[in-house]
This record gives structure tokens, C-alpha cells and sequence, in this order.
């Protein structure tokens, strides 16, 4: 009993820790130009950056830059010039970091925490560097999206990549007349494989593009997202799952496809006004998204969403996310007034298989097998009704180290599904059900 009653304090200070965004600090400055926040970019649990504007007239808006460390948030006094008009910002440490502008569309580099910086590449007299992102996993591999702009009119694209922190640039231009990049919209997954969507100003049809081969070769697609989209495109690891915001009015979608963008549909509809920036964490299930007055979360691939709270419920303007270890996702999200909200969440890898047809008569949590188990082991459980099922893998400290399940409406019957524990060490971890009032727990041993 005494037992019991621990891991059950255990399972609650998890929950109350985990999934829920919370005001981390407020950003700085010392100018008399009160700043606008556009972008926070994560590094990982410490470092982090944020981008913006300060508007000193209607002409004149010089760039605000923020980093935080260890120390918490200070505000960068750099040698930029502060007449160059800032459009993104995109980091790989404390030190390095890159700044995008526009007219003129060029490319800045600072190796010293944004101190000094230089000119890296003059890209062309008008446009903008909409966003640059560097791989996670190799921080050598980076691509740039801009716009491009013929006498007053966006004319297509240019996607930029570097494989040696930007010391050169690769660039490819599609030219299309009334296209530009859509707002935040790409993702690198790796030196290979990156995506973008491009926004129709004209109306009509929508273009994605993307190359699954390092830019060798590139694949262009229609879209038909109607006037605004495809906004903020985000990619599963293995290439065939995404998601993206499409817009028009009041009204917001996210559209989702499992075959590698040849077919989209929508998966999620709402009132979200302006929508705002997605993020996909790679190797996981977790995709996290905002407009400017809702943070919003998948935990299965983008199939159903759900709203979440402690967030600031106005003026969001970007979010961030990264994987800091087998269990954790650290994110933030800011809003346009310098305030900063963080969250911590659990990671979520594995789907839910339905098997059989049979309605079984009771609720019931199985052993899992085989029980000890490297590194794979399958858990069954049976609802005998439609419920929310959450069911998760905790350690012995408590701690949640795997969602398998947050809170999904499931129909009556059986399920399995499959838990991958090859990145976790050997020891003792619980499998905790939730489906309704009924809650179980199964111990389950991991032998390597």
C-alpha cells in the first residue's frame, strides 16, 4: 500500500511538471523604441535567441537581438548597422548565428554571439531572406528561403543551401510570377531532405517544393489551399508524413498528408486568425504550433490536435522546440512584447494499433510481452467503451520517460502497441493506464 501511494505521488508531480507552458522571464532592452518580437530560435535547455524590430520611424527599423544563456536573457549590443532591415535570425550555439535581411536580400554572420558581424552573401538588390535553418543534427548543413522581385512584384523563390556553416552558398531560383515564400514555412530534416511552401498572392494554386536528395534534384507540387497557405510546412523524419496551416480570413485548417505531399486533406479546422509557426520534433510524434492567440498540440503525427493551456492567450508570434534527451521536448514561445513561455513535455514515438473486432467485457491493462524485454516490448490493453485513453511508461523516480497515448479517444476494443526502449538503459519502468475512471499499472523490465 505504501508503495502504491509513492509511485501514485510520483505519476502526479510528473503530470503537474510536464505538458504545461508556463511565463519563463521577459526579454530586455534599453532603448527608448520599445522592440517587436518576430522569432525565438532554441538551442537547446540553455541557449536560445530571439529576433525583432525596433521602429525608430516609419523608414528606420533597426534589428533587436536577444540571447539567453545560462545567466538568463540579455540583449546583444552589436556592430551591425542599424539601418539594415532584419528579417530572421537562425543559430547553432552560443556563438554562431546568422541574421537574414531584406532590400537588400543578404545573409550576416556573427561567430562571437552576435557581437560583431559580417556580411556573408549578397543575394540580390530586392526581396527577403523569409527564414534560414540549420539541420539539428548537423549543424554544418543549413538552407535559406527568399523571395524573389521584379520591379515591384514577387516573381518566385530562391532556396539557398551550406554544408560548411555558410561559408558558401548554393542557390536555385523558381521563378514564378505572383509567388513568394509562404511565412516560416520550411523544414530540414537532414543535409538531404528539406521542404518549402510557396504562397500564390494571385490566388489559385499553391506550390510546395522539396528535394530528398540534397538539391540534385527538386520535386514542385500544387496545392490547393485556396488564398492563404501553405504556411509554416512541417515533415515527419521518414519523409511522408506533413502537415501545414493553411488560412483565408478567420478561418484556419491544418492540412495533412501521409504520402509525401501527393495528397493533402485537412485534419484540424478552427478560428485561429493568424497562424503563426509550427515545429516538428524529428524522431518523435510531437508537433507543436501557435497563432496569435493559441498554442496548439499533436501527439500523433498530426492526425487530431488539442488545444493547450498556460499559454498567453494573445500577441504569440513564435515558437520553438527541441528533443533534449530520450524524454524530454523543451520549447518556447513568444510573444510579440517580449514575453517568454516555456514548456516541458514528454516524447511520444509510437502508435496505437486496434486489434480484433470483438468488444471485450471489461477494462483491463495485459502484462506486456515479453516481460524481460530488449529493447522492444508490446502492451495490450482492453476498453470495454469509447474513452480517453492515456497510457505511459514512468521509471522508478516517477519520472514520465514515453507517451505512448495523451489523452486519444479510442473506440471499444482491443489495442496493442509496440514500445522501442533501445535509447533507455536497463531497469525497472512502469506502463500506467488512464482510460475513463479506471487506472492500472504494470511493471515491465528492461534487460540489455
Amino acid at each position: 500500500m505504501k508503495k502504491s501511494f509513492l509511485i501514485s505521488l510520483y505519476f502526479i508531480l510528473s503530470i503537474n511538471i510536464f505538458s504545461q507552458w508556463s511565463l519563463e522571464a521577459i526579454m530586455p532592452y534599453d532603448s527608448v523604441h520599445s522592440p517587436i518580437v518576430r522569432q525565438v530560435c532554441v538551442v537547446d535547455s540553455s541557449i536560445s535567441w530571439a529576433f525583432g524590430i525596433m521602429l525608430i520611424n516609419q523608414n528606420y527599423r533597426s534589428p533587436y537581438i536577444c540571447r539567453r544563456t545560462i545567466i538568463g536573457w540579455r540583449m546583444v549590443q552589436s556592430d551591425l548597422n542599424p539601418a539594415i532591415r532584419g528579417q530572421c535570425i537562425a543559430a547553432t550555439d552560443s556563438m554562431n548565428v546568422w541574421l537574414g535581411t531584406s532590400h537588400p536580400e543578404e545573409i550576416y554572420y556573427s561567430s562571437n554571439g552576435g557581437i560583431n558581424w559580417t556580411l556573408q552573401l549578397h543575394i540580390a538588390d530586392t526581396g527577403y531572406v523569409e527564414e534560414i535553418m540549420f539541420s539539428k543534427q548537423d549543424p554544418q548543413i543549413g538552407y535559406a528561403f527568399g523571395d524573389m522581385a521584379i520591379n515591384g512584384m514577387w516573381n518566385g523563390v530562391r532556396i539557398l543551401k551550406t554544408t560548411n556553416r555558410g561559408l558558401n552558398w548554393q542557390i536555385w531560383e523558381f521563378e514564378n510570377y505572383g509567388f513568394s515564400c509562404a511565412d516560416r514555412s520550411m523544414t530540414v530534416i537532414d543535409s538531404n531532405r528539406a521542404w518549402f511552401g510557396v504562397l500564390n498572392l494571385l490566388g489559385g494554386l499553391a506550390k510546395i517544393i522539396n528535394t530528398t536528395n540534397g538539391g540534385l534534384n527538386w520535386i514542385v507540387r500544387d496545392v490547393n489551399v485556396g488564398y492563404g497557405g501553405p504556411f509554416s510546412i512541417q515533415f515527419s523524419q521518414d519523409n511522408n508524413i506533413g502537415v501545414f496551416f493553411g488560412q483565408e480570413n478567420a478561418n484556419s485548417w491544418i492540412y495533412r498528408t501521409t504520402n509525401s505531399g501527393i495528397n493533402w486533406s485537412i485534419a484540424y479546422s478552427t478560428t485561429y486568425y493568424y497562424s503563426k509557426s509550427m515545429r516538428w520534433i524529428q524522431g518523435t510524434s510531437n508537433i507543436y504550433g501557435c497563432s496569435e492567440f493559441v498554442l496548439i498540440r499533436s501527439t500523433d503525427d498530426g492526425l487530431t490536435w488539442r488545444t493547450m493551456t498556460g499559454g498567453p492567450g494573445i500577441d504569440l508570434e513564435s515558437l520553438d522546440a527541441v528533443r533534449l534527451n530520450n524524454e524530454t521536448i523543451y520549447s518556447l514561445a513568444v510573444t510579440r512584447d517580449r514575453r517568454v513561455y516555456k514548456l516541458l513535455d514528454t516524447v511520444r514515438v509510437i502508435g496505437i494499433e486496434n486489434i480484433g473486432t470483438s468488444i471485450p467485457g471489461e477494462f483491463r491493462l495485459h502484462q506486456n510481452y515479453p516481460n524481460p524485454f530488449n529493447p522492444y516490448t508490446t502492451i495490450e490493453f482492453d476498453i470495454p467503451k469509447n474513452s480517453n485513453v492515456v497510457l505511459k511508461v514512468y521509471d522508478v523516480l516517477g519520472r514520465a520517460v514515453a507517451v505512448l497515448s495523451e489523452n486519444e479517444f479510442k473506440n471499444a476494443g482491443s489495442y496493442k502497441v509496440k514500445w522501442n526502449a533501445s535509447s533507455f538503459s536497463s531497469g525497472v519502468y512502469f506502463c500506467r493506464i488512464q482510460a475513463g475512471n479506471f487506472v492500472d499499472i504494470k511493471k515491465m523490465i528492461l534487460v540489455k
